[in-house]
């Protein structure tokens, strides 16, 4: 696993993910903005903030097991 799952793998998807999450959550809050912050229409704003919410959590999920999978990597000093 530790071919496949490097640090810098690790660190970019969840980067990535974390950027679509805030753009989402972004776009989510300028739409209703756009509503004067008024009432919202649950349906549309929810298939936008659902996923963004998810991929916020998955990058941040990513982003710390690339960092823990990289400390088990590591050869201990003899």
């Amino acid at each position: 696993m530790f071919r496949w799952v490097t640090l810098e793998t690790g660190l970019l998807v969840g980067g990535l993910l974390m950027l679509l999450g805030v753009g989402g959550s972004i776009f989510a809050v300028s739409g209703w903005a756009r509503q004067s912050f008024g009432a919202l229409d649950i349906e549309r704003t929810l298939r936008i903030v659902m996923p963004s919410v998810f991929a916020l959590t998955m990058g941040v999920q990513i982003t710390f097991s690339s960092f823990f999978l990289s400390i088990l990597g590591l050869r201990r000093r003899q």
